[in-house]
């Protein structure tokens, strides 16, 4: 599949309700982007395999435990997959073909893995607004759910667990909310991880990456007016400034939709700037 081809695939993904978007589906197509020459078919037949797996025998199980018992047998013990703790920030720990050739990856790589047999297994699984940490919420048949680590093996998370990831994150004096159990979206999923890239990207001042990264996560989310925003100044950090014109042209747009008024000026007062720099 070649580049124009997925970049249609993605921005397709783009115009998708939020709960339509398959984050193993949209994280594989991101991967062959940075993998061109390489065949897409084999890494889908993994994650066919790896659905027919657990939609199979997952019929063995009753509750959200047992189906998370399940799951750390197929996907550790099984599939050996597990978190890069040694060489954590390698840029191919975000890349699902990477995380599948290798069996190492990030939370949030490994959780789409989870979330992809979890689906198949027919939960009911989301990722979770936690910083700092991806985890996954498991529910079966309206029975109690239980949390997992992907990163750890699968590993059940209980409060303590949580609490202790939260305050890794935030600090000591964090405290579990029920704003952290907050289920995201299939597409807020492929944008932490595409997120991370960009982290990465800034952190080594690797511009020209980092705005591949947002502009790919405008791909996924055309109508989130901050993605644009910030992929314009990055735009004007490399004195890009007809292309930054067109980022904050789309961002004004969609902020006054939202009526969010001090993004909207931000971007109207940038606009106003660019013209002068331009005539």
């Amino acid at each position: 599949m070649d580049s124009q081809a997925l970049e249609e695939k993605l921005r397709a993904a783009g115009n998708l309700a939020d709960e339509d978007v398959k984050p193993a589906e949209v994280a594989l197509w991101l991967a062959a982007l940075d993998k061109p020459d390489q065949d897409i078919a084999p890494y889908q037949a993994h994650l066919d395999e790896m659905a027919q797996r657990a939609a199979g025998l997952s019929q063995q199980v009753e509750t959200a435990q047992e189906l998370a018992e399940f799951l750390t047998t197929l996907m550790s013990e099984g599939y050996q997959y597990t978190g890069d703790r040694e060489t954590y920030d390698d840029f191919s720990n975000a890349n699902v073909m990477d995380v599948i050739d290798r069996r190492l990856g990030l939370p949030v790589t490994l959780g789409i893995l989870y979330l992809h047999a979890a689906g198949a297994a027919g939960a009911q699984a989301h990722g979770l607004s936690f910083p700092g940490h991806f985890i996954v919420r498991i529910e079966l048949q309206g029975k109690m759910a239980v949390i997992i680590d992907p990163f750890n093996g699968g590993q059940i998370l209980n409060a303590a667990d949580l609490r202790k990831i939260l305050q890794d994150a935030d600090g000591p004096s964090a405290r579990l909310t029920p704003a952290v159990y907050e289920p995201v979206s299939g597409r807020d999923v492929v944008l932490r991880l595409l997120n991370n890239l960009l982290t990465r990207s800034t952190a080594k001042g690797d511009t020209d990456h980092a705005i591949k990264m947002l502009t790919r996560m405008t791909w996924i989310a055309p109508k989130r007016a901050e993605l644009w925003y910030e992929l314009a100044r990055m735009h004007i950090h490399q004195s890009s400034l007809h292309e930054a014109g067109t980022a904050f042209k789309s961002c004004l747009q969609l902020a006054r939709a939202e009526k969010n008024w001090q993004l909207a000026t931000l971007a109207a007062q940038a606009l106003e700037q660019l013209r002068r720099r331009l005539n």
